[in-house]
């Protein structure tokens, strides 16, 4: 925890003198201190040493700090890989059963993701705190910031609205997750710059699995449905042709014979339309010849006989 909540000034090279105040270097200096006595000889201050407790059970004190990277890097995965399945399972709901995800696929999420959230964002605030409005200055520029983010402080809400049922709290889960996820990977490829210089990759590999996989659920997701759209606008539009290239000869005889009919059904019924229009405009426009050439009279009647 100590190594988590105090910055790079921790993990600068110090002098002898800066470490004394472990006890235990106290002990190991002051055994190398020599002085010179009433003869002149140069003698150790310390002449002979007494153990006054015994702690049997007691394990002494390692060279070296445990390096718990491996170790946590497990725990993170772990927890990656099962905010991903369940992140999966709230944005992949069929939306043609219901308006928003059932209840147990919410609370699936919800309820976890407000726990770890809750202690997450505490922790960065705290951190923001220290840095901000405190004189500890081991507190100061300390990189865990983009992994316990403050910004998770917003999860526990979101996750109440995702019991709730509230449509922004999806969007808001999803647009968070993106946006944590992209700090703590930050936080990791900053090593390569010369201000990021806090030993801090036990922190990096429990924290960064966790918040990738819960961007992941959602990321995954909208690159299956539009994997699945694209094959399904192929198939469609490949589905006519190849239905038509399928049908066998006789079918397609009959298909023919079915339209040539109702082609020439069409055919014989545009033609008596367009016969009697034609009729119409006979009967109302005058004949050009009838204009261009004069109109002839009738002829008489023969002179009537009388026979007597």
């Amino acid at each position: 925890m100590l190594n988590l909540a105090m910055g790079n000034y921790i993990d600068q090279p110090i002098t002898e003198w800066e470490e004394l105040f472990v006890p235990e270097k106290v002990q190991q200096m002051v055994r190398k201190v020599e002085t010179v006595d009433a003869t002149g000889q140069t003698v150790p201050l310390v002449r002979v040493e007494r153990t006054l407790v015994e702690a049997p059970h007691r394990k002494p004190p390692p060279d070296m700090p445990p390096n718990r990277t491996w170790s946590w890097l497990i725990v993170g995965l772990l927890g990656g890989l099962l905010f991903a399945a369940l992140g999966y399972r709230l944005v992949s709901y069929p939306a043609e059963e219901s308006a928003k995800p059932s209840v147990g696929r919410r609370l699936a999420l919800a309820i976890p993701l407000g726990a770890w959230s809750t202690v997450t964002g505490f922790l960065g605030l705290i951190f923001v705190f220290f840095w901000t409005m405190t004189d500890h200055e081991v507190a100061y520029h300390n990189e865990n910031l983009l992994q316990a983010n403050p910004l998770t402080a917003a999860f526990p809400v979101i996750s109440v609205g995702l019991m709730l049922g509230k449509p922004w709290a999806l969007r808001a889960f999803k647009n968070l997750a993106y946006v944590v996820a992209s700090l703590s990977l930050f936080g990791l490829m900053a090593k390569a710059l010369p201000w990021f210089t806090q030993v801090n990759g036990d922190s990096i590999a429990l924290f960064l699995p966790v918040w990738f996989g819960l961007a992941a659920g959602p990321i995954v997701h909208v690159a299956g449905s539009s994997g699945t759209a694209g094959s399904g606008a192929s198939a469609g539009s490949a589905t006519p042709t190849a239905a038509f290239c399928a049908t066998a000869p006789e079918a397609r005889e009959g298909k023919d014979d079915a339209v040539g009919e109702h082609a020439g059904r069409v055919q014989a019924a545009t033609g008596a339309v367009c016969w009697r229009g034609l009729c119409r405009m006979s009967r109302t426009m005058p004949s050009p010849m009838a204009n261009s050439m004069p109109s002839a009279k009738p002829p008489k009647a023969p002179p009537a006989i009388t026979t007597v």
